[in-house]
Parts: structure tokens; C-alpha cells; sequence
């Protein structure tokens, strides 16, 4: 019990953190906002996104109960990086480097105290997932972008191999799945730039849920 009277001291103002750094974030890196396509700035993201915050905390919280409380506080500053950075890459269409490096530096430091992941293990995954995303830009030529592969990077780190590979292929699938949904219904078209660093955030995302809950990849 005492772990949920924690987390309810710090969810809300964790959750109003992500908000405000994504209103800085575009400022930081000089990244006007578009202002065509699906995504746009959500007039109610400053209200919703510290309650988005809360649910996928309650949601990991509850997936590592049972794991050790170093692990589960870090894996929740993921949940919130993941949240920051598809907030700022839905609005702007872009992963700043304001936003990804520092995601980067922070999941390196972390990785001694995680008992997810190991140092040799977790810089394979970062780089094969970095490489994969990074020919993937040059493949599709415009398809997905250098942001993208820097948010594998990040995504590898967090997950460690082999679920580096689950994460990523989760939000390929998750984010096609959308995509063919928008075309059916007319939100969008063939010509319509849907960034897809936030369907990226939630296949990693759900893959820490796995883990937590003992369901990772062996």
C-alpha cells in the first residue's frame, strides 16, 4: 500500500511535467508546430496528459508490483519519457534532439540500477534497433526519419534484446492498424504525413508492461 500512497504524490505533478516540457520542448529546438494534418496541438492535452500520466503509472505500478522498487521507479520515468516524446512528435511531426538525447543519456545511466537489463545486452539492443530504423529511413525514403531510428536507440536501452525487437514490431503493427483505420474513415489520406514515433512509444511502452509482469521475451 505504501507504493500506491507514493505515486500519488508524485503522478500528477510527473504528469504536468511532461505537459510543460512539451510546450517548451518546440521552442528549445526551434520546431514550429504544423498547422495541417491529423495531428495538431490538443486543446485539452494540458488537462488530459497529467491524467494519461496517472493511468499508464497506476498501469506499470500495477504490472511491477512484485519487482524491486528501484526498477519500477525508473521503468516510470520511462513511461513519462515515452508519454513527452509522443506528445512533441504528434504535435510537431519531429523527435528534437532537445528531447531524445537527453532520453538517450538518462536511460544509459540508468541501466547499472535497472534489473531489467544489462550493459552489453541493452547497447546491442539500442544499436540493432538504431541500424534497423536507420536503414528502414533510407528504405522508405522519407518514410520513417533519423528521429525515429534515434527513438529505437532510446527504446533499445530501455527493453534490452530480444524485446528491443517485440517493442518495435508492436508499434509498426499498432501504428498501421491506426493509419488503416484514418484512411477508412477519411481523417486522412495517401498524401497525409502521419508521424510515427508515437505508435513506436506505445509498442515499447506495452512491452515494459510485459516485462514487468513477467511476460517478456526469453
Amino acid at each position: 500500500m505504501y507504493l500506491f500512497e507514493t505515486l500519488l504524490v508524485f503522478v500528477l505533478p510527473a504528469g504536468w511535467l511532461v505537459s510543460r516540457l512539451a510546450d517548451r520542448a518546440p521552442l528549445y529546438a526551434r520546431t514550429p508546430r504544423p498547422r495541417d494534418g491529423f495531428f495538431v496541438r490538443w486543446r485539452w492535452r494540458a488537462h488530459a496528459v497529467p491524467f494519461l500520466n496517472a493511468a499508464a503509472w497506476g498501469v506499470t505500478a500495477y504490472a511491477g508490483q512484485h519487482i524491486d522498487r528501484a526498477t519500477l521507479a525508473l521503468v516510470l520515468l520511462h513511461t513519462s519519457i515515452l508519454l513527452l516524446i509522443l506528445v512533441v512528435d504528434a504535435e510537431t511531426r519531429l523527435i528534437p534532439d532537445v528531447v531524445i538525447w537527453p532520453a538517450v543519456a538518462f536511460a544509459l545511466i540508468a541501466i547499472p540500477f535497472d534489473s531489467r537489463v544489462a550493459f552489453p545486452n541493452a547497447l546491442f539492443a539500442g544499436l540493432g534497433g538504431f541500424l534497423t530504423f536507420f536503414l528502414l529511413a533510407i528504405l522508405t525514403r522519407g518514410g520513417f526519419a533519423l528521429g525515429d531510428a534515434n527513438l529505437a536507440l532510446y527504446i533499445g536501452l530501455i527493453t534490452g534484446h530480444p524485446d528491443v525487437w517485440r517493442a518495435l514490431i508492436y508499434g509498426i503493427f499498432i501504428g498501421g492498424a491506426i493509419i488503416v483505420l484514418l484512411l477508412l474513415a477519411r481523417r486522412v489520406t495517401l498524401k497525409t504525413y502521419v508521424p510515427y514515433g508515437p505508435f513506436l512509444c506505445l509498442g515499447a511502452w506495452l512491452t515494459l508492461i510485459l516485462q514487468l509482469s513477467g511476460h517478456g521475451m526469453t
